[in-house]
């Protein structure tokens, strides 16, 4: 029988040079450890077996995942960024009112990648979907340039994931007339709009939740 010998300080290095060389980092390192994903490779890597990886992120129980990359300028003008992907939105919309509450987030165009939840024909809640994205700490609240963003480059969004009309919730809030409300955009036919709501109205089988992944 050959003695087991055990792994070395040299190898352990090497193990954490190729997880920064894939850009795992810490955080997501610790994720994997105690979420058991680092016990499934070493559990098929001591018999030899394939390694089959846990999903990265598991949708709520009746409900999906959409993942997704765009560009979003996030120095862009408010008013601006609402009609670049959102054109069908009046003029006279609150959601044109809050954008002093949501200052630009940074500078330039950046590709972000977003995380879309949907909780299935009984509809979720904005609290559940806050809840849900608190599992994943790559998951940040997004804000509403994002999801005027995803209109913008995905105008047939609704009708590649089957929703029409379809809401993509920002989940960033902010304050309008002593409430807590929430910028959305809306997809419906060929139009595309942008809208404020109470954040205690997003409960149909049609919203999305957006959340930024880092």
């Amino acid at each position: 029988m050959v003695k087991k010998m055990d792994v070395t300080i040299p190898q352990a290095m090497s193990l954490r040079a190729m997880g920064n060389d894939k850009g795992v980092g810490r955080v997501r390192f610790q994720t994997a450890m105690d979420n058991g994903q680092a016990s499934l490779f070493f559990d098929a890597v001591k018999v030899g077996r394939k390694i089959t990886l846990l999903p990265e992120f598991v949708a709520p129980e009746g409900g999906r995942i959409h993942e997704l990359t765009i560009s979003v300028v996030f120095d862009e003008e408010w008013q601006a960024a609402i009609n670049a992907g959102c054109p069908n939105t009046p003029a006279d919309y609150n959601v044109r009112k809050v954008g002093d509450q949501y200052r630009p987030s940074g500078k330039g165009t950046k590709k972000s990648r977003m995380v879309l939840v949907n909780f299935g024909p009984n509809g979720g809640s904005w609290d559940r979907a806050i809840a849900w994205a608190a599992q994943y700490p790559q998951l940040k609240r997004s804000v509403p340039r994002q999801v005027f963003a995803i209109s913008r480059h995905k105008p047939n969004l609704h009708h590649e994931l089957g929703f029409n009309p379809m809401y993509v919730v920002a989940t960033t809030e902010c304050t309008f007339e002593g409430g807590q409300r929430s910028c959305y955009a809306w997809w419906y036919g060929a139009e595309r709009g942008a809208c404020l709501s109470w954040v205690s109205c997003f409960t149909y089988a049609n919203d999305w939740f957006a959340f930024l992944c880092e």
